[in-house]
């Protein structure tokens, strides 16, 4: 039996191939208006879990699957990110994680940290999402199952929703776990409300994002030999500054983010940055142990430089990528 079809049995709905558009957005209608379901959002997975164990001809991938209520931490936590949230209906999917974000999910990607603007510099941010989807096989449409949000700031969020996503809507949020949430319930000042609609068109082009690159051990050892000949002064400041700078990652405006650059809205950001070249050995190990977001202060100092780190800038073609791939394409420039 079908995976998908299970589901929306258990939920009600039916969402089978070739609907025609008039039924299929009826049909996307209902998941953006449906009320929350007389059971916890948890139980009705408990449910589909049975059937699905007991499925003979299903793959073990689609039956392993994470579905828990919040813990009381993640309740108080996410009450304070999303006053709206009915965090005892609120169903967690996957654990908090930088591997991806909401963007990334959205677009059925789990292993890579995706932000338009950030691949597409040349365009607006509006059209950097519209590329960035179209991508995925996904087209703007007046509704569809994935909802794209914004505030006065700008374009801060996407969720996703039908069948292989629970009863209601899903959100990655940030660094922070992905959930199951009613449609605005996420609203308010951090992501606002949701401003443009898209839906599935057809299937996505392999060649975006490019597959999740790794560096080897050989270039790993070449990084942590360089990191090692720093200045012992330089790295102390570095170090000070880098740990104010994680610091600040973790506040819990920052932490639900999805754009790179709310990483970097901190003094303590712009001081290494200030840095220079000198910091771009500790900045490379940094981002060789796995932390992306030390991208964003090589990209700055390459920027600003008249010097070698010049070098560092990316093409086209290397930004049109995740920010691991931006990270590795960085370091092999350094290292080569």
């Amino acid at each position: 039996m079908d995976s998908g079809k299970i589901t929306n049995k258990l939920i009600g709905d039916s969402y089978p191939p070739g609907k025609k558009s008039t039924e299929k957005k009826a049909l996307l209608d209902s998941y953006q208006k449906n009320e929350a379901p007389s059971k916890l959002d948890a139980d009705v997975m408990k449910e589909l879990q049975k059937i699905l164990s007991v499925s003979t001809d299903l793959k073990a991938s689609e039956v392993i699957r994470l579905e828990r209520p919040m813990t009381e931490n993640e309740k108080v936590r996410f009450k304070t990110y999303f006053p709206k949230l009915d965090v005892d209906k609120a169903v967690v999917t996957d654990e908090a994680t930088a591997r991806y974000n909401c963007i990334a999910w959205s677009a059925g990607i789990t292993d890579q940290w995706v932000w338009p603007p950030f691949m597409y510099p040349n365009l607006s941010e509006d059209k950097a999402f519209d590329k960035f989807y179209a991508s995925r096989g996904f087209e703007r449409a007046e509704t569809g199952e994935l909802a794209r949000w914004s505030n006065d700031q700008g374009i801060t969020h996407g969720s996703i929703s039908g069948p292989g996503h629970g009863p209601r809507w899903e959100s990655k949020c940030g660094q922070e776990a992905r959930i199951q949430h009613g449609f605005d319930e996420l609203e308010g000042e951090i992501y606002g409300k949701p401003d443009t609609f898209y839906t599935k068109a057809g299937e996505p082009e392999t060649a975006m994002p490019n597959r999740l690159k790794g560096l080897s051990e050989d270039i790993k050892l070449v990084v942590q030999e360089r990191a090692l000949r720093v200045d012992p002064e330089v790295k102390k400041k570095f170090d000070g500054l880098y740990t104010s700078w994680q610091q600040f990652q973790k506040d819990p405006k920052v932490c639900i983010s999805a754009n790179p650059a709310d990483y970097c809205k901190t003094e303590s950001f712009k001081e290494i940055v200030k840095m220079g070249g000198s910091v771009i050995p500790l900045l490379m190990e940094k981002m060789s142990r796995g932390d992306i977001f030390s991208l964003q202060a090589v990209e700055a100092i390459a920027k600003s430089s008249r010097g070698p780190e010049r070098a560092l800038k990316l093409s086209s073609k290397e930004l049109a990528n995740s920010e691991q791939n931006k990270a590795y394409n960085a370091l092999m420039k350094w290292c080569n």
